[in-house]
């Protein structure tokens, strides 16, 4: 769970470093910190795990398929595929969960466009086989 491997890695770190019983407790309680308080939630973490964000981004799926719209990859390239909204949700919350707004990005695209472009990339003249 944590960078410095497993709880037990952890405690038999804090050992090797000659730390008292105290400070091996410390250890572990600091290992398991992100377990017990991870960090809260934020609203765009509210929204992306919304009832209605799943069903809607799944309606893009279905619509525009499993397949990038800007470079044609698809997840065998070992790649993440995103829902994107065209026009961003920071300057246009309206569009959210309207299926016209969304599109189907790899991430390495969505990240590219990020939030500050309002590049479609919908229909079959957009898509660049030549990543494909």
């Amino acid at each position: 769970m944590s960078e410095s491997g497993s709880l037990a890695q952890c405690v038999a770190k804090a050992v090797a470093d000659g730390k008292d019983s105290d400070g091996i407790l410390a250890a572990a309680r600091a290992w398991m910190a992100p377990l017990v308080d991870p960090k809260p939630l934020d609203s765009d973490d509210y929204f992306l795990l919304s009832r209605e964000w799943r069903a809607i981004r799944y309606r893009a799926l279905e619509k525009h398929g499993a397949r990038c719209q800007a470079c044609g990859r698809t997840a065998s390239y070992g790649i993440v595929i995103n829902v994107d909204h065209i026009k961003p949700r920071t300057k246009y919350p309206e569009l959210a969960l309207d299926i016209e707004n969304l599109q189907v990005l790899c991430s390495p695209c969505n990240e590219g466009k990020g939030n500050k472009f309002s590049t479609d990339w919908r229909g079959p003249a957009a898509i660049n086989h030549a990543g494909a």
